[in-house]
């Protein structure tokens, strides 16, 4: 049995602030609660918004707030589904594709039957976060119910990986910004990773960016 991720009515506003107002027509793939879908949809009445869900219980709830609910798994997505893709303006991949086993493939996939117009918007956690840093560190690499560690996460992403995978997937990153929160204890595992980065002859001040980011939202077009 595949355990679920809590859902939350809470969305992703960095996510939100990247979605065109006059978007005509949305897939989110992994709608959750739908809180993502009722705020764009309160915004802007006139889009179809397309939801993809892989668990009953997600699928249920959005399917009251989306125009159209597939349940779906996008790496076994139906013929269906993938034409939903043609004439689609936005599509919303948030705290998604780390779910995947081949969230390179589905990507692709993605490109092969969009139109070139296609704007992708993805958030994608950050396991070059420092708190993963200091508890590897010691050793420890422990998975946990929700955040970084979620036990449901199969794939993990540094910011140069997700760079190298949208490329890779035949995307250009039109932006890519770092989420920021304040934890207990930031400063002074940041400025440990600095002193580390340059006796190292890294970067630093790009390793403490690298390091303070907890996710990345993401926003690419497809590659002609």
């Amino acid at each position: 049995m595949i355990d679920v991720t809590p859902a939350t009515n809470i969305y992703n506003a960095d996510v939100y602030s990247t979605i065109p107002l006059n978007a005509k027509k949305i897939i989110e793939i992994g709608t959750g609660s739908g809180a993502l879908a009722r705020q764009v949809i309160l915004n802007n009445p006139n889009v179809k918004y397309i939801g993809v869900e892989i668990f009953n219980s997600y699928y249920e709830v959005s399917s009251k707030i989306c125009s159209k609910m597939y349940l779906e798994d996008m790496e076994t997505a139906s013929g269906e589904l993938m034409r939903e893709f043609i004439d689609t303006d936005v599509v919303i991949l948030a705290d998604v594709l780390e779910h995947f086993k081949n969230p390179w493939r589905v990507l692709s996939r993605i490109k092969e039957w969009a139109s070139e117009n296609l704007m992708l918007i993805s958030c994608i956690p950050n396991i070059q976060h420092w708190s993963v840093q200091m508890d590897v560190l010691a050793g420890n690499f422990k998975y946990q119910e929700t955040g970084l560690l979620d036990k449901t996460h199969l794939r993990f992403f540094t910011r140069k990986s997700i760079i190298e995978m949208f490329n890779g997937a035949g995307y250009n990153i039109i932006d890519i910004k770092p989420r920021i929160f304040d934890f207990p204890g930031q400063n002074e595992a940041l400025q440990r990773i600095k002193f580390h980065a340059e006796a190292s002859d890294c970067d630093a001040d790009e390793a403490v960016l690298d390091s303070a980011a907890y996710q990345y939202v993401v926003v690419s077009r497809i590659h002609r």
